[in-house]
């Protein structure tokens, strides 16, 4: 199966309205700009330098000279920038007279260059002042259309017969016939009224590109999305999207145009606003297919959209965790989803339909909380489990593992019987390294009787079951294993443990995957585990091996996840805010500690079990 993944290329690349990206295939680097900071960027990938100009007026965009140098929108004007130099010079002014200027241009596979303009009141009731200009090859200019609100995104089909330009203000996207070599259009059609093709996307269109199908992606401003359109039924095909509202422009990179890169505006709300509700507003996107794949084999995203899940992430919790959430657990009977803030001690109970997050505080870390059938809650606190009255918060201790040791228990979860499962770790010995092979595998039955089952656990975290019962997954991160074992549900025991998962056995960099933390399963029997310090949650096929999706999540601490929602469709994710500095987090992760609901994946969870002990 093919994925998506959203991640932040350039973070906060503009301050008020980035627009207009551009790949240039000779040096692999992106071209896009800050319209109204007069700014011109050029990004390189490899070394992450981005670099910029910046001129004396708007610059509405920015196009490769095959000549050399660069051909912007700088006011009303088309003017060549030489990069170096910083030189500026103009080639031709339009609309004269006014106070229009430039908005959007592209250029059609001659090289000529088309670019649109626009008014100083470019939205009804004021009437359309935009015009639609081309620039042929010996610099004549030439009015191919007019009584235009606000030009913006241009594209043309493969065979070059027919050209698309966006209105924004009047929500059209037109067709024109295309004379490639005399550079002309005729018979302009609306395409796609937006109007009534997706009333329930709000924002204007912005800026445009096609891809090798011939289907439209329209980026929506005000709307935070990036629309796939059919342009000869007008359908819409898919919705992709993004941690930001103003999404302005795309345009498909990397060395197999198999990239899309989307720009993104940070303007028009106070700076207050976009710290604490979008701090990743002005960021540049890149949008990637996410696949296994063998050496060699080339996958190009664009030609598989119409048949994908595109994964929505959102904040659910924005910040409710000071050091570690961890545990998600989504409790049926109240809708409600609980979780823990390990390190803080903290137990959490956030409720969906008021938004309120409440917690109780305890006195040692708190490695999971599970709700109990008869009433409270069990927890894991230090090398106990426990216990929990809500309302009190009376703690009563039921049992206690690796006693006369440093360990703690960490993750848990119930069978299909109620028993509780859990795991513990090492000691802490300097940040992020805990005593090796010192934890264990327990269960803890109904009549709270307490099993070991396994020794020399490095870190224990995940669990899971088929839905058969008929065997375990349980997850030791240290060594980036997804055990299974085989499951004796009425006696509550395991054997036969084996490795369902080798995260170590990928060809891929360590960050990919880093560590697998908690872990949950879905009604196909596909597993997803959160990969703490990979910013990502993984799919795994158990039976295979494989890896079949990743999400990304704009945290890169992620420890665990869960299935919730009325229909159990919404994947909770936790992360953690761990051992750098505040500074940090609220410079480069200021999300971190949030609990995040992934929706759109296509797959759903089975209610989570119960102590019934």
């Amino acid at each position: 199966m093919l994925s998506l993944m959203v991640e932040v290329a350039i973070r906060v690349g503009t301050k008020h309205l980035g627009k207009c990206p551009y790949w240039e295939d000779d040096t692999q680097t992106l071209l896009y700009i800050d319209l109204t900071d007069h700014e011109v960027h050029r990004w390189n990938p490899d070394t992450k330098e981005d670099t910029k100009v910046t001129l004396d007026d708007n610059v509405s965009f920015v196009i490769p000279r095959r000549q050399g140098g660069l051909i912007v929108g700088l006011g009303r004007t088309i003017s060549q920038l030489d990069w170096d130099s910083q030189t500026v010079t103009k080639i031709v002014e339009v609309d004269q007279g006014t106070n229009n200027r430039f908005n959007s241009g592209k250029c059609d596979a001659k090289g000529r260059l088309w670019a649109g303009t626009m008014g100083s009141e470019p939205r009804p009731p004021a009437s359309p002042q935009g015009s639609l200009y081309s620039l042929d090859l010996d610099r004549t200019v030439r009015k191919q259309a007019t009584n235009f609100y606000l030009c913006n995104g241009m594209a043309w089909t493969d065979d070059n017969r027919t050209m698309f330009l966006v209105d924004s203000s009047a929500r059209k996207l037109y067709a024109f016939d295309f004379d490639l070599e005399g550079g002309n259009i005729s018979n302009q059609r609306v395409a796609i009224d937006m109007a009534t093709a997706v009333p329930d996307i709000g924002g204007v269109p912005d800026d445009m590109n096609i891809d090798t199908e011939g289907k439209l992606w329209v980026a929506f401003y005000n709307g935070g999305v990036i629309g796939r359109f059919d342009p000869v039924t007008g359908t819409h095909l898919q919705t992709l999207k993004f941690p930001v509202t103003q999404v302005t422009s795309m345009c498909w990179g990397g060395r197999n145009h198999d990239e899309l890169y989307v720009t993104s505006g940070r303007q028009r709300q106070p700076e207050e606003y976009f710290l604490r509700e979008e701090p990743l507003a002005g960021s540049v996107f890149r949008v990637k297919s996410w696949v296994e794949r063998s050496p060699g084999t080339r996958v190009f995203w664009g030609q598989h959209q119409a048949v994908m899940a595109s994964p929505t992430v959102e904040v659910a919790i924005k910040n409710s965790c000071s050091k570690v959430g961890e545990g998600p657990h989504w409790d049926d009977t109240t809708q409600s989803l609980l979780y823990v803030d390990v390190i803080a001690h903290d137990v959490h109970r956030w409720n969906s339909v008021t938004g309120e997050d409440t917690k109780v505080h305890l006195k040692d870390t708190v490695g999971h909380v599970i709700p109990r059938r008869r009433g409270g809650y069990m927890v894991g606190l230090g090398r106990k489990l426990s216990l929990l009255e809500w309302e009190t918060g009376t703690v009563t201790d039921i049992a206690e593992v690796d006693q006369e040791t440093r360990n703690r228990v960490n993750d848990a979860k119930c069978d299909a019987k109620g028993r509780l499962w859990t795991g513990t770790m090492g000691a802490e010995v300097k940040p992020g390294v805990f005593e090796p092979a010192v934890g264990s595998l327990y269960s803890l039955d109904l009549d709270h009787t307490v099993k070991k089952w396994v020794s020399g656990i490095d870190l224990s975290n995940g669990f899971a079951w088929t839905e058969d019962n008929q065997t375990m997954f349980y997850i030791d991160s240290i060594p980036k294993k997804v055990y299974a074992f085989d499951y004796d549900l009425e006696n509550g025991a395991i054997s036969n443990q084996r490795t369902a998962v080798d995260l170590t056995s990928f060809d891929f960099d360590t960050d990919t995957y880093s560590v697998p933390d908690g872990m949950t399963i879905d009604t196909e029997g596909k597993l997803w585990v959160a990969c703490f310090g990979a910013g990502a949650v993984f799919k795994f096929d158990p039976e295979t091996g494989k890896t079949l999706q990743c999400v990304k999540i704009p945290a890169k601490q992620t420890t665990s996840v869960c299935w919730g929602g009325k229909n159990l469709d919404e994947l909770y994710v936790t992360c953690g805010r761990l051992v750098k500095p505040e500074e940090y987090y609220l410079k480069e992760e200021p999300l971190a500690g949030s609990v995040f609901r992934v929706t759109g994946l296509g797959a759903k969870g089975r209610p989570a079990n119960v102590f019934e002990g």
